[in-house]
């Protein structure tokens, strides 16, 4: 058996190579593009859930306030 490479026509490997680099840009731009989603994603999550906490806090601060204002009016 001849396990010597034949010859590869120079065009065709341009072509490959050409193939080769626009998958990697390809793969590259989705990958890009999968990351900036993901943390965008992340950010509105996180900024939603403080938000959400603050509110929480702020209504249980009121809560007291308006618990001591009655305390003190019954005085």
């Amino acid at each position: 058996m001849n396990s010597a490479p034949t010859s590869v026509n120079p065009e065709a490997k341009r072509f490959r190579v050409r193939l080769l680099v626009a998958m990697m840009l390809v793969v590259a731009g989705l990958t890009g593009a999968g990351l900036y989603l993901a943390e965008r994603n992340a950010f509105v999550l996180t900024e939603r859930d403080l938000q959400r906490d603050f509110q929480a806090e702020l209504a249980t601060l009121h809560g007291v306030q308006g618990m001591r204002q009655a305390a003190l009016s019954e005085r």
